[in-house]
């Protein structure tokens, strides 16, 4: 409000010396002429905006009085009021405290979900892994089984038919 009142004021102003500037040069003939007298009218409306605008600026401003008046009372409001403010904070740090332990025990509970959850799939995977690993053991044993098998049942085979052959 301050740098508006100033503007204006300063416009005002400038405006008025401008305006007297041109209403003080005279023809030597010390006739006033057009561009004088209006010069000398927009003078006069100037001062006359300048003074409502003082006058109207003038009714916003505040005393001191009523600045230390105004001080006072809020120094009151304040320190009357100071149990009540420190009860209520006192109730709202509660309120945050118990909200911040709810939603920390929530993110807990969801987390040793999560790790459950995992230590389950991981045991499952680990089984299947497990069995996989058993079957093809299996059908590896068996095929190597019947690789050394085979041979050994013909070489035995073999040396039984020589032997025969050796007794005919």
């Amino acid at each position: 409000m301050n740098s508006e009142y100033e503007k204006k004021f300063n416009d005002a102003m400038n405006a008025c010396m401008q305006d007297l500037k041109t209403a003080e040069k005279g023809t030597a003939f010390f006739t006033i002429s057009e561009e004088n007298w209006k010069a000398l009218v927009r003078v006069l409306r100037s001062q006359a905006t300048l003074i409502d605008t003082i006058r109207f600026t003038i009714k916003d401003v505040a005393t001191s009085d009523v600045l230390k008046w105004y001080l006072e009372q809020t120094m009151s409001i304040h320190t009357g009021n100071e149990t009540a403010w420190k009860d209520e904070l006192k109730t709202q740090a509660k309120s945050w405290n118990e909200e911040w332990r709810t939603r920390a025990m929530t993110y807990q509970e969801e987390l040793t979900k999560q790790v459950g959850k995992q230590n389950e799939k991981f045991a499952s995977d680990m089984e299947k892994v497990k069995q996989e690993l058993q079957n093809q053991m299996q059908e590896k044993t068996e095929r190597l089984y019947h690789r050394l098998l085979f041979p050994c049942l013909l070489t035995t085979l073999l040396a039984s038919v020589l032997t025969l052959l050796q007794i005919l």
